[in-house]
């Protein structure tokens, strides 16, 4: 009978322990479950909180698309330091697909200067990206400086009247005469349109004509109107395409302050200009 009763509970104690590692194996691969998902919630609630941290797209941080309104919108939020900050209604990109954004700087209460961006993927204010050349592509600018007198701000701005020029009178259209200057292999449009002296340059070397652009001009300025300046304005522009949005740049005086269009397109600066809001 001994013999018989020593293996029988050599028998249950095996099956106990085994069902005891069991037990503890479920509960390690349990514990380490738990633990993944623990740690895999404050990975994700670590990444709302940093979300949720950034500033909004005014503040720079945000990479959500922005409309052109909300462009605006935003580069005003960031000059309300700055009095009475005035803006295009528009900034008309080069391309469908691109995104629009901008960077401010100030000074003062007066002087500001919004440079606007173009890029294949959204980029938000004030984004360190928009110092890489290959992030984003300059497109605008919007300036407002403000000069100790008046008199200094119509030097600033200068003004010609072209028929005085002596160049070659050319028929615009719609009763508009520009006058041409050449020489150098560099020639000149120029006309005046109200207190406006517009400018187009072009280049002999490069096969540009500065006419096909002067006529849509004046074809737009038909039926959209420039800020009206205190006391001048100039636009000058160039016939070929640029790099550099300050080849195309519309200046006009408003008392001690002047303001400052540019953009890669010369009709896209018109296009700011008549839809600047100080004109309206």
């Amino acid at each position: 009978m001994k013999n018989w009763r020593i293996p029988f509970l050599v028998v249950i104690f095996l099956l106990l322990a085994a069902c005891g590692n069991d037990n503890a194996d479920q509960k390690d691969k349990t514990g380490m479950h738990e633990n993944g998902k623990m740690q895999q919630d404050m990975n994700n609630l670590s990444g709302t909180m940093k979300e949720s941290e950034k500033p909004s797209s005014d503040g720079g941080k945000s990479e959500e698309p922005l409309t052109e309104q909300q462009v605006l919108a935003a580069v005003k939020e960031q000059l309300k330091g700055t009095d009475q900050v005035a803006l295009p209604e528009t900034v008309p990109l080069t391309a469908k697909g691109q995104h629009l954004t901008a960077k401010t700087a100030s000074e003062g209460a007066s002087d500001y200067l919004v440079t606007f961006f173009e890029s294949a993927t959204p980029i938000p204010i004030n984004n360190d990206k928009l110092n890489e050349a290959d992030a984003a592509t300059k497109l605008a600018t919007v300036e407002r400086h403000r000069y100790d007198s008046e008199q200094a701000a119509k030097e600033a701005v200068g003004h010609e009247t072209f028929a005085k020029s002596g160049g070659q009178a050319t028929d615009l259209g719609y009763g508009l005469t520009g006058y041409q200057d050449a020489g150098a292999g560099q020639k000149y449009l120029g006309w005046n349109e109200g207190r406006w002296a517009l400018s187009i340059h072009a280049s002999n070397m490069e096969g540009t004509d500065y006419l096909p652009l002067a006529q849509k001009m004046v074809a737009k300025l038909e039926k959209e109107s420039l800020p009206i300046p205190n006391s001048y304005g100039r636009a000058a522009f160039e016939a070929a395409k640029t790099d550099d949005p300050a080849d195309n740049q519309l200046l006009f005086q408003d008392g001690p302050d002047v303001y400052t269009i540019t953009h890669l397109d010369p009709l896209s600066a018109v296009d700011m200009a008549t839809h600047f809001e100080q004109n309206k």
